[in-house]
């Protein structure tokens, strides 16, 4: 085998680009989808403990505290995380988001049936829950348009594609 045969090696760049942790700051866009997010996955999470505990006949001075509590728990790590531009946060953000759309039509039935027959379970949460999914149209769009716009909310997106922060320092 001589020199010319074999594979040349670039040395200009020493090690690949790969995916990893974002800049601080995050894109207009993701700033948009993250107060978005807030609303639409906050609401879902409320939504799915309250209607879980109508449906099992807890009273809701039983859950308010244990649900505010992991409520805010979850969006400060995200909101955190995702502000310094942390992956395992922008993936975090990612798979709440999927989730939280993913229950949308399952809490309008959930809505309904807490609502149907002579007797209600709970009429009060139902008509709250159909409030809150004509709420959440809104933050959900902006949401997806923005998971599938910005690269800097992709995990498997790598650095020359994000683009640059909101606030550029």
């Amino acid at each position: 085998m001589t020199d010319l045969d074999r594979p040349s090696i670039a040395f200009d760049d020493p090690q690949p680009e790969r995916p990893g942790d974002r800049p601080r700051g995050a894109p207009a866009q993701a700033v948009l989808a993250g107060g978005a997010f807030f609303v639409a996955t906050g609401f879902t999470f409320v939504e799915l403990v309250y209607g879980i505990a109508s449906l099992m006949h807890v009273g809701d001075e039983v859950v308010m505290l244990p649900t505010w509590i992991v409520l805010s728990i979850v969006m400060l790590t995200v909101g955190i995380g995702v502000g310094r531009g942390k992956l395992w946060a922008v993936r975090l953000f990612r798979w709440l988001s999927f989730v939280s759309m993913a229950l949308y039509l399952p809490l309008l039935v959930l809505a309904l049936y807490l609502n149907a027959g002579p007797m209600p379970i709970d009429r009060g949460l139902a008509v709250v829950m159909f409030v809150s999914a004509v709420v959440k149209l809104l933050p959900f769009i902006i949401i997806y348009r923005a998971l599938r716009k910005v690269r800097w909310l992709d995990p498997d997106s790598l650095p020359h594609e994000w683009e640059p922060p909101y606030i550029q320092r």
